[in-house]
């Protein structure tokens, strides 16, 4: 899902795509955007890198994840890929490092396979920049606030394949869902041997660790991030950034608690925790950025 030194962003499969699909990249691989953030780019060569894949995980069933979105980023010279979840009828959730610089974004809903066009669950929409906002203070030198908001320019009609996913409730603000089970989803590459990306969506459960821990690895994480690390290597990398990262509450229904952000350009498969934007931290500016009513705001 990223790769940064640990940050990959969401890659998809080629065949049967457009021509453009086999050309797409993770944004911290393109030019235009490596010169627009050469702090993060420098925090690349030390092992840091933007995640866009799922590595030893599972294939998803169709639709069993119904929030899941698919981004094609149209940056000024080429197009790049990421992940993103719907939270509402009008609006999709996102890192700001898959946005900060697009042109227009086309929004991929309904899929499961990326390849097969005749899918009659997709729904594909086009948003320019204009309806885009990216959190006020994201920080191109750490990574910080990396989140968010594409405003859908028809509202999505739902149905079995299409949900939008919940967020945190306000009484989850301080929670840090340490030793949880946390699922990750996308269509990113699988291993670190091959180029090869995924046609069909996969997924991944992994463990959320402390911020402690996690900072010996990382020195400049924030409190609002979350860490995961998974048992067999799993975990994201390049392909899936922005992409959802959920737990399972009492009740059985998903809950999204991260946004793929970054992780350890070492490789996917190093066992380096993920690193995702913790939402319980940025609730506040998700309700005043989107339709979306948060479970116990006043």
């Amino acid at each position: 899902m990223w790769s940064f030194a640990g940050v990959i962003f969401l890659a998809v499969a080629t065949f049967g795509a457009p021509s453009w699909w086999d050309s797409l990249r993770a944004p911290y691989e393109i030019p235009e955007w490596q010169e627009q953030h050469p702090a993060l780019m420098a925090l690349v060569s030390e092992g840091f890198v933007p995640e866009s894949r799922i590595v030893n995980g599972n294939q998803a069933s169709p639709h069993q994840f119904p929030y899941q979105a698919a981004l094609v980023v149209r940056l000024a010279s080429e197009n790049t890929i990421c992940g993103g979840s719907l939270i509402s009828q009008n609006y999709v959730l996102t890192a700001a490092h898959c946005t900060d610089l697009s042109v227009y974004v086309t929004v991929y809903l309904g899929v499961h396979n990326l390849s097969d066009y005749t899918e009659h669950t997709r729904i594909v929409q086009t948003v320019f920049r204009s309806e885009i906002v990216v959190h006020e203070q994201y920080n191109t030198s750490g990574y910080q606030n990396d989140i968010s908001v594409i405003k859908m320019p028809t509202p999505i009609v739902l149905s079995y394949a299409i949900q939008p996913v919940r967020l945190p409730s306000i009484d989850q603000a301080d929670v840090t869902f340490l030793n949880e089970a946390a699922t990750v989803s996308g269509w990113g590459r699988t291993t670190d041997t091959t180029q090869d990306t995924s046609e069909i969506l996969n997924y991944a459960v992994l463990n959320v660790i402390s911020n402690q821990a996690c900072r010996t690895l990382y020195p400049t994480l924030q409190e609002n991030n979350i860490c995961t690390r998974g048992s067999n290597r799993a975990g994201t990398c390049q392909g899936d950034s922005g992409g959802p990262m959920v737990i399972t509450e009492s009740d059985g229904i998903f809950t999204q608690v991260g946004v793929v952000s970054f992780g350890s350009g070492l490789g996917c498969e190093f066992n380096w925790p993920n690193v995702f934007v913790r939402l319980p931290s940025f609730l506040c500016w998700l309700g005043c950025h989107s339709d979306v009513s948060i479970r116990g705001m006043k």
